[in-house]
């Protein structure tokens, strides 16, 4: 007499199925035991890679202003949005960002949140940034140059970029960006404001520039969401004006 089994089709079962001789007949042993089933590896994540063409995309991104005092704010001049470069690449648009430097430390920043993220990994933001300048090497200013003084940084953070006052009374945001011509945890210095071929120390013409870090990239981790703040800024020691347009970005993701 055959003994008959029902069973649903996971590997589990299949397998004590397979060492209880399921299907064989009653005056035989039992079966010769099926292997265990071999686990599937866990694939290895693989680097994700995000571009923005801010023509395109720089509605999504948000802009503010660090590092300085609420005294200094009628003088700064404040300016950002999307904007369409001056000649010779009036045929561009980019986001600009353009302030005084009254406080001798002006921080000039966007960002924009991505997510889907895994909450538990830790991540390498890479990234490639294309900007205008039209500032060349070499040129003298207050305070330090309006070209290599003005340090550009990229990276990303676990929470919004928001601006408060410090306990120093300074505006500050609550990103660790370093300080000027140092890296932080959650963004690294990938160039600055000079760039050859921009004409002149006293009559510059905008020119592009891509920037890319040197040193090591932050490693930041998700928020409880899988959310990350993609950020880019200016760290400036220039105590002049800086007009700076972002054009393009790229960040890779690599996953630890």
């Amino acid at each position: 007499m055959k003994r008959r089994c029902f069973a649903s089709f996971s590997l589990t079962v299949l397998a004590t199925l397979a060492l209880a001789g399921c299907g064989g007949d009653d005056n035989k042993g039992p079966s010769n035991p099926s292997p265990s089933p071999t686990a599937t590896p866990t694939p290895t994540p693989t680097p994700a890679t995000l571009r923005f063409d801010f023509a395109a995309d720089g509605a999504n991104w948000t802009a503010g202003f660090a590092d300085y005092l609420p005294a200094q704010s009628g003088l700064i001049n404040f300016a950002s949005g999307l904007r369409q470069l001056p000649a010779p690449l009036a045929d561009r648009t980019g986001y600009f960002l353009g302030g005084d430097n009254r406080s001798d430390d002006l921080a000039m920043f966007i960002y924009r949140p991505i997510e889907g993220l895994d909450p538990a990994r830790s991540y390498r933001v890479e990234s490639r940034v294309t900007i205008a300048s039209n500032v060349p090497p070499g040129c003298a200013g207050i305070g330090g140059s309006p070209g290599e003084s003005v340090y550009i940084k990229a990276g990303a953070a676990p929470r919004t970029p928001e601006v408060a006052l410090n306990p120093s009374g300074l505006f500050e945001v609550n990103v660790n960006k370093g300080q000027q011509a140092q890296s932080g945890s959650e963004a690294v210095v990938i160039g600055d404001f000079a760039a050859a071929g921009a004409g002149d120390c006293s009559n510059g013409t905008y020119v592009t520039e891509v920037l890319a870090p040197a040193a090591n990239s932050p490693v930041v981790q998700p928020d409880s969401a899988g959310r990350l703040w993609l950020f880019l800024t200016t760290d400036s020691g220039f105590e002049g004006r800086t007009e700076i347009y972002f054009l393009a970005a790229e960040f890779t993701l690599v996953p630890q």
